[in-house]
């Protein structure tokens, strides 16, 4: 289980109608699964697909308000903003469900399509929706501020989603959303510290060392997610790993609560 302590729920980062006590709950539909496995349909409303003309997945990522999405900054580089397309409610790839056009992409200036090394640490976007998402049918992901602690002790099971490819040598996409519960690991590990070193104010370490389950291509941007109580949180991005699920390689995600202020400040109400 995930610990908080002093939290201040930040559902609704932006000027919204949106009660921050509706946010992060699953529909009751929900057929709680351990290990990488199929998600039952529907079970998380907040999951997007990025997608873009001729791709029917680029990325994954998180509704946290009617008309703003996550996801990594390294999705968000190969088209203009207007050919990207944030589609809600899929669970099946090839589905083309509620979707809308994205306006703007908003990302931290330190990060660029060429940024490699430390920089990583601003590998995240914040997506801007042409067509605001009905909140009631699709409920954002609650999201905390950076004075959320996680459990010192780590080894904690935190869950992530995605379409990516199952296996290292994959050529098709997973057919339908997959989601798998992985271990927080303590960043100062070896495995984390990967070929440079890992900011642990701003990034996350996650996965098992022991290999076969992790995040593969496809895969990035989508949400690493903790649960209090009955409510969801969003405490990562999937940014990078080495190989899909490979023995001693863990994924880094970025830690979502260390980049709520700047959002709040460049990303408009």
């Amino acid at each position: 289980m995930v610990l908080f302590y002093a939290i201040t729920l930040l559902c609704c980062l932006f000027i919204s109608p949106l009660s921050c006590d509706r946010c992060g709950y699953q529909p009751n539909i929900v057929t709680k699964i351990a290990g990488g496995s199929e998600a039952a349909n529907g079970s998380w409303p907040w999951m997007i697909s990025l997608r873009a003309k001729g791709y029917p997945h680029l990325c994954g990522g998180a509704l946290i308000h009617s008309k703003y999405a996550l996801t990594a900054g390294h999705c968000t580089y190969q088209f203009l903003p207007s050919q990207y397309e944030v589609h809600v409610g899929t669970h099946y790839i090839n589905e083309t469900n509620l979707f809308s056009p994205v306006t703007r992409i908003y990302r931290h200036p330190l990060y660029t399509s060429t940024t490699e090394g430390a920089l990583r640490v601003y590998d995240y976007a914040v997506l801007e929706l042409a067509n605001p998402v009905d909140t009631k049918k699709f409920n954002p992901i609650c999201l905390a501020n950076s004075s959320m602690t996680l459990d010192s002790n780590f080894n904690t099971n935190v869950t992530t989603l995605g379409w990516g490819f199952q296996s290292e040598n994959a050529t098709e996409l997973a057919y339908a959303l997959q989601q798998i519960t992985i271990k927080l690991l303590n960043p100062s590990i070896s495995e984390c510290q990967t070929s440079f070193l890992l900011n642990e104010s701003l990034q996350l370490c996650a996965g098992t060392l022991e290999g076969g389950q992790g995040t593969c291509g496809s895969d990035s941007g989508g949400p690493l997610m903790a649960i209090s109580g009955d409510q969801w949180y969003l405490i990562g991005l999937t940014s990078y790993a080495w190989g899909c699920g490979l023995p001693s390689s863990p994924t880094i995600f970025l830690r979502v609560g260390a980049y709520i202020e700047w959002m709040r400040v460049n990303v408009p109400g």
